[in-house]
């Protein structure tokens, strides 16, 4: 059978599969897993229900360091069901640190410089609620090496890159407007930065050099054997087994989850950034900045699912989501997050018209602790669920009602029972 042929096989079977699992307004393709090592606060009633495992979506921690050693660029790098393509997540190096009410803030590029990428790695994991399986510290010359093709990439930059090198000398990398670069030019650019200047002023260069190797990317071929004849009637047309979706290997190394990448579709999503000023949040003036943690819930729970873990004391909601507007869908997550209801998947139903707002639940136990989300998120009608996902408690299925319902209502939210940022990614 062909490469093509094969890899189209295993597109369908994941299509029948996911069924209406395309994420709200971003790129990424398809939202399809959820963690087995979830917590599970069900009781012994829900086990003789029927059990879902979904396909492994494991995520990497790619940091790239300037001439300077300094960290340039910081990605999550996030594989798609099935083990082809994926999405990479930007996220400022700059960013807040998930930290303990009471605690002051600090950039997760900090930890880098006291501890390390054991240390970074840690703060990324807190911040994004996930688990990275593979992390790798690069400067210019191994990401060339991780992102290196034959064929020119076609780069558009609405500002020019800079770069300051260890002796305080400044030079363009990469100038305004669209032009062909090599592979490692991309490279030098992304571990490239001005010393001295806010990371808001270089980081939608950093989205346009991501997007633009995304859109640039020669695809890694899938190695097949090739029958020198080809008999039609012993050809096997059968669609590829769940298992072997479900039980895709993560990649042992950061060239694995590259060439995995590479293997079919890259999306790309930037956290949106707000700097923080506020002398009594930020005393010291630090390049410092909070993301939204609506969009950290709602991206992390689209493009890497089966890497999100749960927070001590939440339980696990697949959050099922008919409205098109991304905003309320974030603005739904926290709400569920400061109820306790930690979204693990999310699943886009946008085409289908769903008015009142329904909550699926696998155990009695738990349905007074879910009646009370109706404080937050309008009323639900409630249903025992008839099928259980490894690592799912609960199931809310948004409809248009919650849309009217928070218009009215404000929910006194904290920041730190979420994860997350809003976007104008769109």
């Amino acid at each position: 059978m062909s490469a093509i042929a094969s890899r189209r096989r295993r597109r369908a079977a994941l299509a029948t599969f996911t069924g209406l699992l395309t994420l709200i307004a971003l790129p990424a393709g398809l939202v399809v897993g959820t963690n087995s090592m979830l917590n599970d606060k069900g009781g012994n009633n829900v086990a003789e229900e029927p059990t879902t495992q979904l396909p492994n979506t494991p995520a990497a921690l790619l940091a790239v360091t300037s001439s300077r050693g300094e960290l340039a660029t910081l990605a999550v790098i996030a594989i798609a069901p099935g083990g082809e393509g994926g999405t990479i997540v930007s996220l400022p190096v700059g960013a807040a640190a998930a930290t303990p009410s009471g605690e002051p803030m600090r950039r997760i590029g900090d930890s880098f410089v006291t501890g390390g990428m054991s240390a970074l790695v840690s703060d990324v994991e807190s911040l994004l609620d996930v688990t990275i399986s593979e992390s790798a510290q690069v400067g210019a010359t191994e990401l060339a090496q991780l992102i290196t093709q034959t064929e020119p990439i076609a780069v558009t930059l609405s500002e020019q890159v800079i770069d300051s090198d260890p002796t305080g000398a400044v030079s363009v990398v990469l100038n305004t407007g669209t032009q062909e670069v090599a592979s490692d030019r991309v490279a030098t650019a992304l571990a490239s930065m001005q010393s001295g200047i806010a990371e808001s002023l270089r980081y939608d260069q950093v989205k346009e050099l991501w997007e633009s190797y995304a859109q640039g990317a020669t695809p890694v071929p899938v190695v097949e054997p090739v029958p020198d004849e080809v008999d039609i009637a012993t050809q096997d047309t059968s669609v590829p087994t769940l298992s072997g979706l479900i039980d895709a290997s993560t990649p042992g190394d950061m060239e694995g989850f590259f060439s995995a990448l590479r293997s079919g579709e890259i999306a790309v999503w930037q956290f949106a950034e707000n700097r923080v000023t506020d002398l009594q949040r930020n005393p010291t003036s630090s390049d410092l900045y909070e993301l939204d943690p609506g969009e950290i819930i709602v991206v992390m729970a689209s493009v890497a699912p089966s890497a999100r873990f749960i927070q001590s004391g939440m339980i696990g909601v697949l959050l099922d989501s008919s409205i098109s507007d991304v905003s309320v869908v974030q603005e739904a997550a926290v709400r569920l997050a400061f109820m306790g209801g930690n979204v693990m998947v999310l699943r886009d139903m946008s085409n289908m018209t769903v008015t009142q707002t329904v909550i699926r639940y696998n155990d009695e136990a738990l349905l007074p602790e879910l009646q009370e989300y109706t404080s937050f998120i309008g009323p639900a009608v409630f249903e025992k669920a008839t099928e259980r996902i490894e690592g799912i408690d609960a199931q809310v299925v948004l409809g248009s009602d919650f849309e009217e319902f928070v218009k009215g209502n404000t929910a006194p939210l904290d920041n730190n029972n979420g994860n997350g940022g809003n976007n104008d990614n769109e």
